[in-house]
């Protein structure tokens, strides 16, 4: 074979083996391109759903915003919505870098779109965090980051109360953000790890505002009666339970002409003034209010007063006179004079 045959025979093998060693890198570095590795996604966006809420949503309501400690003592689905109000719309836009639309599912915890992520916010018990996690300074506090793989979504969970106190029954210290892909195909623009941060950090600063401790609670679950600081208003509609229960005894203690310290506040919107109970919850199921009380629906049986305190909501307040402390009629009269109180913001 003529030296210029090999020549011309050789070049053609290199020339074929590298375009083989550059297919082979090709086809790997477009695996892991598609593996999440900074590829970006060329199908089109879900894009926000025509209808809302969802089937198992309800558009959230304006709520008092909790400061302090006292957001991880709200009833649900209080809580829910003040998590999804914490924030007005333009800042969950810019936080999270799109249009967005919130609701409060019905199994609690608010829930939020973009065209891109599904994110669920709530409160819950302190859980141990999960296998690898990262430890991660969210605000003021250190969180716990998860990051599912291939960059499809990140959990940041902070706890937002500590001590004996966060332990008592109707507190709730633990601030999840969970934000996921509704995209199929990875996106590597998308930093769903820093977004739920962020997204977090931003609520932390809303619903934590200065403001009061939880309450330190008695193994019997007796509270202060009164809380250590001024807190304006009366109400008891949307606040967190000790609120609930210092408003409670305050009213009562006054229309009863006797000290705050003399009533038995309980951490959970209960309170007890000369033999008179106090309990405040949220009806989860149907009740009739067939009559009045101070202008709003009572069901009055004797010694037992349960008033809805808002056409709107089903907050309830029951009364009850064990042990006769007061006539049927003084009872009555008293509940009353209290119930007012308990509806002011």
């Amino acid at each position: 074979m003529s030296a210029r045959l090999i020549k011309r025979s050789t070049a053609l093998t290199i020339t074929v083996g590298a375009l083989l060693v550059f297919a082979c890198v090709g086809t790997a570095a477009g695996y892991l391109w598609t593996r999440g590795l900074g590829t970006i996604d060329q199908s089109p966006p879900p894009g926000l759903p025509q209808s809302w809420p969802s089937q198992n949503g309800q558009l959230p309501h304006p709520v008092p915003k909790p400061t302090g400690e006292m957001v991880t003592a709200l009833p649900e689905p209080t809580a829910s919505n003040a998590l999804c109000e914490a924030l007005p719309q333009e800042q969950w836009d810019t936080v999270l870098g799109t249009k967005s639309l919130r609701e409060i599912e019905w199994s609690g915890g608010c829930h939020v779109l973009t065209d891109r992520l599904d994110i669920r916010v709530q409160l819950s018990l302190p859980s141990p965090p999960p296998e690898g996690a990262q430890q991660v300074p969210v605000g003021q506090r250190q969180g716990q980051l998860q990051r599912l793989p291939d960059r499809l979504g990140a959990t940041v969970a902070v706890r937002l109360a500590d001590g004996p106190h966060s332990e008592t029954s109707g507190v709730r210290p633990q601030l999840s953000v969970n934000i996921n892909q509704r995209a199929t195909i990875n996106r590597a623009d998308l930093p769903m790890d820093r977004q739920a941060v962020a997204l977090a950090d931003e609520l932390i600063k809303a619903t934590t505002a200065p403001g009061p401790a939880l309450p330190a609670a008695t193994a019997e679950g007796t509270i202060s009666s009164q809380p250590r600081e001024e807190i304006p208003g009366s109400g008891v509609l949307g606040q967190p339970w000790p609120i609930v229960s210092w408003r409670l005894c305050a009213a009562m203690a006054k229309e009863a002409h006797t000290s705050p310290q003399a009533a038995k506040a309980k951490f959970e919107g209960t309170c007890v003034v000369n033999g008179v109970h106090a309990v405040y919850r949220l009806d989860v199921t149907p009740r009739t209010f067939p009559g009045k009380l101070a202008g709003l629906p009572a069901s009055v049986e004797g010694d037992t007063i349960a008033v809805r305190l808002s056409e709107k909501t089903t907050d309830t307040v029951t009364f009850t006179n064990p042990g006769k402390a007061m006539t049927t009629a003084a009872f009555q009269s008293f509940v009353e004079r209290v119930v007012p109180a308990l509806t002011q913001s």
